[in-house]
């Protein structure tokens, strides 16, 4: 059994490097970009005005304007290639290009009109007020995005005001799922007897793998069959980035799991780590390139170690940075008092309301519904406590 921090920096040191691809800037949000994005344009590319009004020509004594005389119009979209000198006003609009010689904006509340050619200032103009210098968002070559990160949405108007029209990003991997079990079956069966279950584990790590990118995602569910997980795991070897086994990682006499990947050829990196829930989770590799995950059949376990092992193996092939691999984490108070007398850090599963983490109900590790109303996590550390209204940091659960 080996610590939590060395198991996942085994299976970060030992996951392939993403296969990268280019796709159109429109389709990158929510995937990693494998090399820095940097602007092919300044933005903007001339001075512009930021409000509607007249633009002027001041001197660095910045006289007090008074009357001016307008000689021209300028609007966004259309070239302006006129020049105006002191006691003369460019009419102007928001985004459109500033006159030569023109250094300041006057906003329209700030002037009189008093004929079409003849206007009166009634508020002094300061050098630069109310102007976008060229380059003030983005200068040409600028790193808009660093290599390693994940596009947003708001990334992405960056990247298209940058002149950025295609980006190189790391491809989702294929994931297979293989759940184990004599008593699972299908949610689309209608009828159920006492000593069965539906396979609920497939379906929930499969979205979990949808919310994250992946594309290609596949299935099956097995007995408690030694024959039947090493032939599922020898099909899906032939084609998964990833495979995940669910159930039958423990010593008992009906877990076949683990023995079925080492009759497979898999080679085993780490099995059971030092935590709560996940103990018996297991990785391995298959190859150079696919990865094996063995994870505990009672769901909270799945679905913890899936956030804390899988997921920045997944996240990590797509191309994201080592640092950004993890999950996100924010700041709460704790919204109850937590004690740990294990030897083992426990994952406490909650949710975070204003500010504060509250756990919900027990955290059994086959409590499904309780799973479902929570949204983080909790890292409670071996033979440790927290108090009531104590600062504390949670991880987010992928919703």
């Amino acid at each position: 059994m080996i610590e939590e921090s060395e198991a996942l920096e085994k299976v970060l040191t030992s996951t392939p490097l993403p296969v990268e691809r280019d796709i159109p800037v429109s389709e990158s949000v929510g995937r990693f970009l494998v090399r820095d994005a940097r602007s092919k344009t300044n933005l903007p590319q001339v001075c512009q005005s930021s409000v509607d009004g007249y633009a002027v020509k001041v001197s660095k004594c910045r006289e007090n304007l008074s009357r001016l005389r307008v000689i021209g119009q300028s609007v966004a979209g259309v070239e302006c290639d006129a020049c105006i000198e002191h006691g003369e006003a460019f009419r102007v609009f928001t985004g459109s290009e500033l006159p030569m010689g023109a250094n300041a904006v006057i906003k329209q509340e700030d002037v009189k009109v008093l004929s079409d050619r003849l206007i009166l200032i009634k508020k002094k103009a300061e050098l630069n007020d109310y102007v976008r210098r060229v380059g003030e968002v983005l200068t040409k070559g600028q790193r808009i995005s660093n290599k390693g990160s994940c596009v947003k949405s708001s990334t992405l108007g960056s990247l298209i005001a940058g002149g950025i029209s295609e980006v190189k990003v790391g491809s989702f991997p294929s994931i297979g799922i293989i759940t184990t079990g004599d008593e699972l079956i299908h949610e689309e069966q209608k009828q159920i007897k006492c000593h069965q279950t539906y396979d609920s584990n497939g379906l929930m790590l499969k979205a979990a793998a949808v919310k994250v990118g992946v594309e290609k995602i596949e299935i099956k569910r097995t007995r408690d069959d030694l024959g039947e997980i090493s032939a599922e795991v020898l099909k899906m070897e032939q084609w998964a980035d990833i495979i995940i086994v669910v159930g039958g990682m423990s010593v008992g006499e009906r877990d076949f799991s683990k023995v079925a990947l080492k009759e497979c050829g898999v080679k085993q990196i780490f099995w059971r780590v030092r935590i709560r829930p996940g103990k018996p989770i297991f990785y391995g590799k298959f190859g150079e390139s696919c990865q094996i995950f063995g994870l505990p059949g009672n769901a909270v376990s799945a679905f913890v170690c899936f956030h804390l092992f899988v997921l920045p193996a997944m996240r990590l092939r797509s191309g994201a940075s080592a640092d950004g691999v993890k999950l996100d984490q924010m700041k709460a108070i704790a919204g109850s008092s937590f004690k740990n007398s294990d030897n083992r850090p426990h994952y406490v599963h909650g949710k975070f309301r204003e500010g504060k983490f509250h756990s919900i109900g027990n955290q059994n590790s086959n409590n499904l519904l309780a799973l479902s109303q929570a949204d983080s996590l909790l890292r409670l550390d071996e033979r440790s406590s927290i108090q009531f209204g104590d600062l504390v940091t949670v991880f987010r659960l992928i919703d």
